[in-house]
């Protein structure tokens, strides 16, 4: 599959609400202290965490594959100020 930077960036607009809203679960939890919520805020932060580490590896590789071809080509061109005076 193609991977690109806007992959990541759907991935932090979908993950960063669903993280939000089991915060909000993991307060109203803690705060009527209600075993059952903290359980179900544990088991799905934890069933998050493991989504997340599963899209986000192959989303590390793609930068870093993106920075090196990116130093290729950066370093293989000509300074300007040894440039030809016309460009």
């Amino acid at each position: 599959d193609q991977l690109s930077i806007g992959d990541g960036l759907l991935v932090l607009q979908v993950f960063g609400p669903i993280t939000v809203v089991l915060s909000v679960l993991g307060i109203c939890g803690a705060s009527s202290n209600y075993k059952p919520l903290l359980l179900m805020f544990s088991a799905l932060i934890f069933v998050e965490f493991v989504a997340l580490m599963v899209v986000a590896s192959p989303l590390v590789q793609v930068q870093a594959e993106m920075d090196r071809m990116v130093d290729d080509i950066f370093l293989n061109t000509t300074p300007l100020h040894r440039a030809d005076s016309y460009i």
